[in-house]
């Protein structure tokens, strides 16, 4: 009963989270497994202009980079510097009638070293260019070989980072909500905002109550 419970408030705390998204990036896996899936839901505005880079281009760009935000750091492993990761399946940025496969995320944990930032970029098959104010429409999912327990549990935004105070060109200041949801034994989601959690047990066991 009480794993049940758990499973749908860590739920309905990330549907909270997410509500007012207009992008959604979410991680997800069980602990120990040694893979990661990464999904897209949502679109974005492009703050600035700029282009996606092309598969295996190295190093930090705002016009392909984003920076998660939160109460901590959203990696937990201070040796992801400067990576280039495959993943495999069915991960898409589309501008007006162009669509490009993404191939690799970039990751670099910069809390360790020279700020609170940590950064996740994209490379695609085919570099993709927008301009300013242009809608970019993020759909599927796929997988990439890191464990789940090298992010911390979450919900983070996009804000301006403090050592490059950019929130990366590829959407607005608070649209895009990164979600981690580690499940350990496949079974109950590790919490990733406590406060929420213990809010939603609350009003189950509230409701419970008068339902009896």
């Amino acid at each position: 009963m009480i794993r049940t419970i758990l499973a749908s408030v860590a739920a309905a705390a990330v549907s909270i989270a997410s509500a007012n998204a207009a992008l959604t990036i979410s991680f997800t896996g069980a602990v120990g497994d040694g893979v990661t899936t990464i999904t897209f839901d949502g679109t974005t505005t492009a703050s600035l202009g700029g282009t996606v880079r092309e598969t295996g281009e190295a190093g930090y760009s705002p016009e392909d980079t984003l920076q998660p935000s939160g109460a901590g750091a959203f990696i937990n492993n201070f040796t992801i510097q400067d990576l280039l990761i495959s993943v495999v399946g069915n991960l898409t940025l589309s501008v007006g009638g162009t669509t490009a496969n993404v191939t690799e995320l970039f990751l670099d944990e910069d809390f360790a070293t020279s700020s609170p930032d940590n950064d996740l970029g994209f490379r695609v098959d085919n570099a993709l260019g927008y301009f300013a104010g242009d809608t970019i429409n993020w759909d599927g999912s796929a997988t990439f070989a890191l464990d789940i327990s090298d992010f911390n549990a979450g919900a983070f935004s996009n804000v301006p980072g403090t050592f490059s105070n950019t929130l990366g060109n590829l959407g607005t200041e608070g649209e895009i909500t990164f979600i981690v949801e580690p499940t350990v034994g496949g079974e109950v989601p590790v919490p990733g905002a406590l406060p929420l959690m213990l809010a939603g047990i609350g009003a189950i066991v509230a409701r419970r109550k008068m339902r009896s």
